[in-house]
């Protein structure tokens, strides 16, 4: 099978031991958008191999945030794939708005929170579906490297939203899939 180095699917998605991603690489535009106040934007994938983190990255495009109140990103255990996705948070950042104000074309890591009962680490398992999940609420949000979602004809919806949200909720119930939204990138660092 060769080593992780030369496999396509580990430089897609990440290399092990080193991060993981939410989405391949190759289909992430730079500053593609900016993230809009106070919604939740879910994205699904399945993880390409086990892979332990810490922390999590994401990258700020051409305009930083600013006056932002809170700023989370969070993992999300699926229980059901389908046209409707459920599954409950199971790691998440603490309230850290300035991952998102620091300045313009940054990758800020932000790591994991013990608060309510997090842990400080979690291990993905390779073949389970996952999703990330970000939330940035202020009166201006920043630009993001991320992936335009196009509707599928048919199979699982891969991005869902929750509007007017001030902290990222403890499950996906809710959220609407297979709307039109951008799906930031995020890495899964250790």
């Amino acid at each position: 099978m060769g080593s992780y180095y030369s496999n396509d699917i580990s430089l897609e998605w990440g290399w092990p031991g080193t991060h993981h991603s939410n989405m391949p690489a190759s289909s992430v535009t730079a500053d593609i958008g900016a993230a809009v106040s106070g919604r939740v934007v879910a994205s699904v994938f399945r993880a390409q191999f086990d892979h332990t983190f810490d922390s999590m990255l994401h990258l700020v495009g051409a305009r930083n945030g600013a006056t932002i109140s809170n700023f989370q990103m969070g993992v999300y255990l699926l229980t059901s794939v389908g046209a409707t996705q459920s599954g409950s948070l199971v790691a998440r950042t603490a309230n850290d708005p300035t991952a998102v104000t620091g300045g313009t074309y940054t990758t800020p890591t932000v790591p994991l929170s013990t608060s309510g009962g997090y842990p400080a680490s979690y291990t993905l398992q390779r073949g389970q579906w996952y999703a990330t999940g970000w939330l940035v609420v202020g009166t201006t949000t920043p630009q993001m490297y991320a992936r335009a979602y196009t509707p599928y004809v048919s199979g699982p919806f891969d991005i869902g939203i929750l509007n007017g949200q001030t902290a990222l909720p403890t499950s996906l119930s809710g959220f609407l899939w297979g709307s039109d939204e951008l799906a930031p990138y995020i890495a899964l660092t250790p």
